[in-house]
């Protein structure tokens, strides 16, 4: 695609990467506490569209270095999870795949995407990136969507009886509008 930086491309995940991407996730932290097996992961990975962030073919081959998990919503295209190996940090490879993402959802024509980020320093990431945040006045699809997601893994992030109290969560919807 043309948007990684020098020694990265981004292209979408391939069968039988599955476990390097739960690697790669949990390293990242992108999981939380959660320890998900490879069956869920593989389940996650499916009901998504990755995209993949590696390193270019050297001696020892490519190397994931990150990898973006959107979809498409009803209202906008939804990231559900970011993630960057440690050890690529600092190079703009998240930006890069924030880019990518954001590509995608203007190439299908969403209105914009979203997200569910950490208060604090992500979410500041976030808004220096354009992404706003969405109060709990701006409707309740947006907070429905926050309870079922985990930092990246929603679907092991579900909470069945719909009890979390978001007053004084640390996790904020954010939106950046095409």
């Amino acid at each position: 695609m043309g948007m990684a930086p020098d020694g990265h491309h981004i292209r979408m995940m391939e069968p039988g990467e599955a476990e390097r991407l739960l690697l790669l996730g949990t390293n990242a932290g992108l999981f939380g506490a959660v320890e998900p097996d490879i069956g869920d992961v593989v389940r996650w990975l499916v009901r998504h569209e990755v995209f993949v962030a590696e390193t270019a073919a050297g001696r020892d081959g490519a190397r994931l270095s990150g990898f973006a998990a959107g979809r498409d919503a009803t209202d906008l295209y939804w990231i559900a999870g970011l993630a960057v190996d440690p050890a690529f940090r600092g190079i703009g490879l998240r930006k890069s795949l924030l880019a990518a993402v954001v590509a995608r959802a203007g190439w299908f024509f969403h209105r914009a995407v979203g997200l569910a980020a950490t208060k604090g320093e992500e979410a500041d990431w976030f808004r220096r990136r354009r992404f706003l945040a969405v109060s709990a006045d701006d409707g309740p699809e947006h907070l429905q969507r926050l309870r079922r997601e985990r930092p990246g893994f929603d679907s092991l992030a579900s909470d069945p009886a719909g009890t979390d109290d978001l007053v004084g969560s640390e996790r904020i919807v954010m939106i950046h509008w095409l």
